[in-house]
């Protein structure tokens, strides 16, 4: 089979996973009194290690579904009957088909594939939200800073957190 990039995205994924964790060594070893600026860009880069890894496991997940149930039905079955299905759903029904064996829908594996698809979506159908106001009625900077920051961290852990459903 050709045009088959979900080696590219695991590489990826895995790449930004063992970042994401370097760097999480990186910030613990920093004096945030000595070290603020070299902190601030340590922890940006981090949160973009973690959205690398989510969105690129998710591409990888997505990718060997299809060309596992490619390879067993055909091309064309998957692009009709299966490809319009969520990642989930996917990975629920093409193993079936496949093994003729029912993958358990309560299982961790398949609840980290849906936590992840969630996450994924989050940061592809990313939304902002209007800046927090003060008693004052004007934009408030400080909660405006406190919940950027906030949104940001989220990342690495929810990154860290689902990478079982990768490994």
């Amino acid at each position: 089979r050709t045009k088959n990039l979900s080696s590219d995205y695991l590489a990826l994924a895995r790449k930004a996973h063992e970042h994401l964790l370097l760097l999480d060594k990186k910030i613990d070893e920093c004096d945030p009194e000595k070290d603020a600026c070299n902190l601030r860009c340590l922890y940006t880069e981090r949160t973009q290690r973690a959205i690398t890894c989510i969105i690129f496991s998710a591409f990888f997940l997505e990718a060997f579904i299809y060309d596992f149930g490619a390879r067993y039905r055909s091309d064309h079955f998957i692009q009709k009957y299966v490809d319009k299905l969520d990642l989930v759903g996917k990975w629920i029904v093409i193993p079936e088909l496949v093994t003729g064996k029912k993958v358990p829908t309560d299982n961790q594996a398949i609840e980290l594939i849906r936590r992840l698809q969630t996450q994924r979506h989050r940061l592809v159908h990313q939304k902002s939200h209007p800046s927090p106001k003060g008693p004052s009625g004007k934009v408030d900077w400080d909660k405006v800073e406190e919940s950027t920051d906030e949104y940001i961290s989220c990342w690495p852990q929810r990154a860290k957190d689902l990478w079982p459903a990768i490994t």
